[in-house]
């Protein structure tokens, strides 16, 4: 398997891991805060996963896909367009829905009721992400091994292969590297380590 392409599929394991373990944990917290003796919610570990999203695929898995993924594909067929064109459309979105998910982090944060609206927009983050990497997956990683040339492959290999994933790889920047710790050592199983 190209190098590009198992970046591209391991990135969004992590990312599905990510949003799903972000639904399930706001879930949890917003159902606690309302049980008797109200468990206080872990705003940290919120804050660092919506980091890790704002801050990983955000600024460089979505723009390498629009700048080297996508005009690879567009270069051998134009069979393709409407879905890139789609794709291009949800990452726009995607910067979006972080950005109320971080608008509505900060409502709860004043106001102790506002849990269930925050699960509720995890959720839908999830949903909407699951649904972005289908189309991904299935459209247009599904189609590259017959239609990139080496040439291609050369270029969102190296492309891809320079992404330094939080979650998965070897090497990662400090800032990074923190951020990764504190999400595997709050979040409860099956994101990280830490207890509920």
């Amino acid at each position: 398997m190209h190098v590009g392409l198992r970046v591209i599929r391991d990135e969004h394991r992590t990312l599905a891991a990510v949003v799903d373990g972000l639904s399930q944990v706001a879930r949890e917290m917003a159902a606690k805060e309302m049980a008797p003796g109200r468990a206080k919610p872990d705003f940290a570990l919120l804050d660092a996963i919506i980091a890790y999203i704002e801050g990983f695929p955000a600024q460089l898995h979505h723009p390498k896909e629009d700048s080297v993924l996508f005009p690879a594909v567009q270069r051998r067929t134009r069979e393709l367009d409407a879905v890139i064109a789609e794709l291009h459309r949800q990452h726009d979105e995607d910067y979006r829905r972080v950005g109320a998910l971080r608008e509505s982090l900060a409502r709860w944060r004043a106001d102790a009721g506002a849990g269930a609206a925050f699960a509720e927009e995890a959720t839908g983050y999830a949903r909407f992400t699951m649904r972005h990497i289908t189309i991904e997956e299935t459209r247009i990683l599904h189609a590259l091994p017959t239609l990139l040339t080496a040439e291609d492959w050369e270029e969102v290999d190296r492309a891809f292969d320079a992404n330094q994933d939080p979650m998965t790889a070897p090497d990662l920047a400090d800032d990074f590297r923190r951020l990764f710790q504190r999400i595997v050592l709050r979040a409860p199983a099956p994101l990280g380590l830490g207890g509920s």
